[in-house]
């Protein structure tokens, strides 16, 4: 690549990726990550000589995360999102390229994703955990003037309703969207909804009425407690806890802890849960999930913690969970079992392999990752 106009001049190595590429009304932007994946790098051209700079760098000394937030705004800014400052944020580049990006949501509120810019360019819709790290959510804040600069992000409004979680779509008019929840006591649903929230219609409702499949076990149906644990470094751990129909405090029950663990996951929201955890409620079992350290959506100081030291800390969160299960007077302490998938099933054998003796009575490991040269 040719000496651009700035002295932020992009000079490719021979191992750098190109990661992502995004036209603009007057030019071309595409991102680029280093070889150890710490770096990326947003550049611009214009065209032809084809001079290119880059305007904004983000780094992370554990690995950043790539994303889909590029957006042109209709007077010429860029707005896109970035984990400075430790969580995903969204921020505004100025229209020429130069200058300090503009922040546009809260620095210590995850944003998930940019769903929608207003065609007025006005308001930005994005996905994200304001509110808290249990629920998903769709929100709407107002964009910052093109002579902001240093100006506060304004406050996040919430658009869907809350003790759900909710994954969505936004029309391309931006006059709509198509939202699908869910909550421990209702199954998915979705619907079509005006931006302020407001129900237009149902696509499928899948209301827990006599008709439904699920009727006949409604009876036994439960639903999961939340709380939370310490990790080591103090750090909160949250949890989920499912307990059988019935349930007597003064009867001990097995468990069975169902764990993740890895990057770019979570486990423990407020939505449905799986009937395979009903299953195993209905036949007596207590059913224990934990977010450990290195999960998604709680920032780089949480996730970083793993960075090259994998089947470590996250597993000291999950014995740490267990440790919180044998004090439970209703959790038999000789019964506790431990299963995942995936980096499930890799933390699965980590954990059984690092636990004192004893401390579970069986363990299942699907699909583990038994050799990361053989990973991603």
């Amino acid at each position: 690549l040719r000496e651009g106009r700035t002295d932020r001049i992009h000079q490719a190595g021979p191992d750098d990726y190109l990661v992502r590429v995004n036209w603009t009304e007057n030019g071309l932007w595409f991102q680029t990550v280093d070889r150890d994946q710490t770096e990326i790098r947003y550049n611009r051209t214009d065209g032809l000589p084809w001079r290119v700079w880059s305007p904004y760098t983000e780094h992370n000394d554990a690995w950043v995360n790539i994303s889909d937030d590029f957006r042109e705004l209709p007077d010429g800014r860029i707005l896109l999102t970035t984990e400075d400052g430790g969580m995903r944020h969204a921020v505004i580049l100025p229209s020429s390229g130069q200058g300090e990006p503009v922040a546009v949501t809260p620095a210590d509120q995850v944003l998930k994703k940019v769903e929608a810019v207003s065609p007025d360019g006005r308001t930005l819709y994005y996905t994200g955990y304001a509110d808290t790290v249990l629920e998903r959510h769709l929100y709407a804040i107002p964009l910052p003037e093109a002579d902001a600069s240093g100006a506060a992000p304004g406050v996040p409004r919430r658009i869907t309703e809350a003790g759900k979680t909710w994954d969505v779509t936004v029309s391309p008019d931006g006059q709509s969207f198509v939202g699908t929840s869910s909550s421990p006591t209702q199954p998915p649903q979705t619907g079509l909804y005006r931006m302020d929230g407001t129900l237009i219609g149902w696509i499928e409702e899948n209301a827990l009425d006599r008709h439904h499949p699920y009727a006949p076990y409604l009876d036994d149906h439960v639903t999961p407690e939340f709380g939370t644990i310490k990790a080591e470094d103090g750090q909160d751990l949250h949890y989920s806890i499912l307990k059988p129909p019935g349930f007597d405090p003064a009867r001990k029950y097995p468990v069975i802890v169902e764990v993740y663990g890895g990057p770019h996951a979570q486990m423990v929201e407020r939505k449905w849960v799986s009937l395979s955890d009903q299953f195993l409620a209905r036949h007596g079992y207590i059913v224990f999930r934990l977010d450990n350290r290195g999960s998604d959506n709680r920032g780089r100081t949480f996730e970083n913690v793993i960075y090259r030291r994998t089947g470590g800390p996250e597993v000291r969160d999950q014995l740490a969970g267990v440790d919180w299960l044998k004090a439970q007077p209703f959790v038999d302490a000789r019964r506790i079992a431990i299963e995942g998938w995936s980096y499930g099933g890799y933390m699965t054998l980590m954990t059984v392999l690092q636990a004192p003796k004893g401390t579970f009575a069986a363990a299942a490991a699907g699909a583990p990752v038994t050799d990361w040269r053989l990973y991603d």
